[in-house]
């Protein structure tokens, strides 16, 4: 065998063992030139794709160039330009160079076709993962908010029942129990909520450095001593327009969740950066650990909630879902890589803003409690809300009129005499929403104040109270509002 075809023959071998054992095309492209440029005596090789040749290839007439394209579904998938070492007459290149190098464009085509196919594999599985994250989301955001009207009577009848049981120590021990669980019930519905995408945000510009060069210190404290937390600070400050509250609530899930992984002590990292995707810039901030790592299979489902691999006893599987929520609706995206042995490492993109001089926010006046005296029309669909709002409300000296839907609030309103100090109405009412309620009444009965309720915590304006509430929850935004 001629020692030029050997030479081809052993190039095209080495190229299909490289493109079979999964190496990409860009960090093998510059190991095709050199084989090529051997196989072809020494001649200079450019091998490249239409987006780095000119497809039109001015070479093809020259017989000094041997140039060949593969096409596939109708395009050029790749092109191979080769100029002989030295002037000779036309044909420059015999048949075998010129069937070598088509065999290699035709390789490095169908190449070119698995990366493409790939990287669309890629796409559709991370687009499926978003689509279920939203649909657990939603899913969990819709149950929180039903839960919420449950625990609002659970909440107001323990204070209620504690309150009532001033001389039995033993009973309002078990109350006590009741309204804790209430409560912890309550911090769960938040997380859900978070999850799901549902919270209120406080939006202002944030610099992430300065984020966590105040939460460093607090959290080392509570860390063990085989554990350190160190921070890396970029040099130009970028800020986010952010909630900066939740990204700390971010930090804290990210932050315990390096620490679960390193029961042996460890080293939890972070830094932040700058990076660009799909045209859009981005602030990171990255959380790394030095722990166990995270085993392939649970990749892709450590967001997603009451997922752990925990034992059950030390969690719910709330943490990570609940730091995805907050990320996501802050627009921005979540991306961990993990080997298992190796740690983890966390990245929470968020978009760039340009900083901007923020007013401080007013500190609240302190509401005097005073007793207050009126009539109360408290409209609520849900009849236990409804009866123990009332409740409270006639213990401390008002007068109340219930109703369970805004047409018959009105009807009472137009049926009583006196005067109305204030309307206390749920915005999610059926037929007409509380707003367009108050609105009706006031038309008749100018002045009266409004106080609304709510089991959706995006719902933001003046004079709300979220659900779940407890009585002095209550009793002091009832105060707030009537001055």
């Amino acid at each position: 065998m001629p020692r030029q075809l050997r030479l081809q023959l052993d190039a095209l071998h080495r190229l299909a063992t490289a493109l079979i054992g999964g190496g990409a095309l860009d960090a093998l492209v510059p190991a095709i030139s050199a084989d090529l440029t051997k196989a072809l005596g020494g001649a200079t090789v450019a091998v490249g794709f239409p987006d780095e040749l000119d497809a039109g290839c001015r070479h093809h007439a020259d017989p000094a160039w041997l140039c060949a394209a593969s096409r596939r579904a109708g395009a050029i998938g790749a092109r191979i330009c080769a100029q002989h070492p030295a002037p000779v007459p036309a044909p420059a290149w015999s048949a075998d160079d010129r069937a070598f190098v088509v065999a290699v464009a035709d390789v490095l085509a169908l190449a070119q076709d698995r990366e493409r196919s790939r990287r669309d594999q890629d796409v559709t599985s991370e687009l499926r993962q978003l689509q279920k994250m939203d649909a657990l989301g939603t899913l969990a955001g819709g149950v929180a908010h039903d839960f919420n009207n449950l625990l609002t009577p659970i909440l107001m009848c323990g204070e209620l029942l504690r309150d009532d049981l001033v001389s039995d120590a033993n009973r309002r021990e078990s109350v006590a129990d009741i309204i804790a669980a209430a409560l912890e019930a309550r911090a769960l519905v938040s997380q859900l909520l978070a999850f799901g995408r549902r919270q209120t945000l406080d939006l202002h510009q944030v610099d992430l450095d300065a984020l966590c060069a105040q939460l460093v210190p607090i959290v080392a404290l509570t860390l063990p001593a085989a554990i350190s937390i160190e921070q890396v600070r970029t040099i130009r400050l970028t800020t986010v327009r952010a909630d900066a509250a939740r990204l700390q609530q971010v930090l804290h899930g990210l932050i315990a969740n390096a620490r679960e992984a390193m029961p042996g002590g460890g080293v939890v990292r972070l830094s932040t950066s700058e990076g660009g995707a799909d045209g859009a810039r981005y602030v990171a901030i990255v959380v790394e650990d030095t722990g166990v790592g995270i085993a392939p299979d649970a990749l892709g489902r450590v967001f997603e909630p009451f997922y752990t691999t925990k034992p059950k006893a030390r969690g719910i599987g709330l943490g990570l879902s609940t730091v995805y929520g907050i990320v996501r609706q802050h627009r921005g995206s979540l991306h961990v890589t993990s080997e298992v042995g190796r740690g983890a490492r966390f990245e929470v993109r968020l978009p760039c803003s340009e900083p901007t001089s923020v007013p401080a926010s007013p500190v609240p006046a302190v509401v005097p409690v005073v007793r207050t005296r009126g009539t109360v029309l408290v409209v609520e669909a849900d009849p236990s809300v409804r009866s123990l709002v009332g409740r409270v409300l006639r213990r401390e000296g008002f007068d109340v009129l219930a109703a369970r839907d805004a047409r018959t609030a009105i009807t009472l309103c137009a049926a009583h005499a006196g005067p109305l100090a204030l309307v206390l109405t749920d915005l999610e009412l059926p037929e007409m929403d509380g707003a367009e309620l108050y609105a009706a009444v006031t038309r008749e009965r100018p002045g009266t104040h409004v106080l609304y309720t709510s089991r959706d915590p995006d719902r933001r304006r003046a004079g709300l109270l979220h659900k779940p509430f407890a009585l002095d929850e209550l009793m002091g935004a009832v105060r707030a509002v009537m001055g």
